[in-house]
């Protein structure tokens, strides 16, 4: 082992913070592995700074993720409870078509993908944070209306679909009067 060219010593940094000893043959490994590492993170950067500077593909890419968001939030919220029944999956068809002008093909793609992504899932906060930076109030209290709508479609309310809706209200900042309010008026209308 020799001392690193250029420091003090002979001493570097190691992940942990001590002083190590530089090894030649060390050294080749790090550098050829890192250049490897940077030129992909590079890829990666320049990829999405491509994708956010072509404003029609940026646009295009942000309604398809709050669709896919939306969808996966609907689609969770009917099968938390471990039943999609008939009723939910034609309530949220209805929901998704009529919300996003869609023909029923382009309506069961949607949820094909919102199954997957729901199961690919960790949280809710990935859905919800898109969804909040993307959407004003309005838009977010009806995503929560939609959830009330699919909750109550088939006639009662399990414990696991209302504390989801609350998870996501609280997610997208709605407020806890708004939610409520919203689920006495979906609850009266659904009768």
């Amino acid at each position: 082992m020799t001392k690193p060219p250029g420091r003090a010593g002979g001493f570097g940094r190691s992940g942990a913070g001590a002083g190590v000893w530089f090894c030649p043959a060390m050294s080749y490994v790090i550098a050829r592995w890192r250049p490897q590492v940077r030129i992909g993170m590079l890829a990666a950067i320049r990829q999405l700074f491509d994708r956010l500077m072509d404003d029609g593909n940026a646009v295009n890419m942000g309604e398809e993720d709050v669709r896919l968001a939306v969808a996966a939030l609907l689609y969770h919220v009917v099968a938390v409870d471990g039943v999609v029944s008939p009723a939910e999956q034609a309530m949220l068809g209805d929901l998704l078509e009529k919300r996003f002008g869609l023909d029923p093909q382009s309506t069961r793609s949607l949820i094909k993908a919102a199954e997957t992504a729901d199961e690919e899932a960790v949280d809710l906060y990935h859905f919800t944070s898109l969804l909040k930076q993307r959407l004003d109030d309005g838009d977010r209290e009806r995503i929560i209306e939609m959830m009330w709508r699919l909750v109550f479609a088939d006639g009662g309310m399990h414990e696991f679909e209302e504390n989801v809706v609350w998870r996501v209200a609280e997610l997208l900042s709605v407020p806890s009067r708004v939610r409520v309010r919203l689920k006495q008026v979906v609850r009266n209308e659904a009768g």
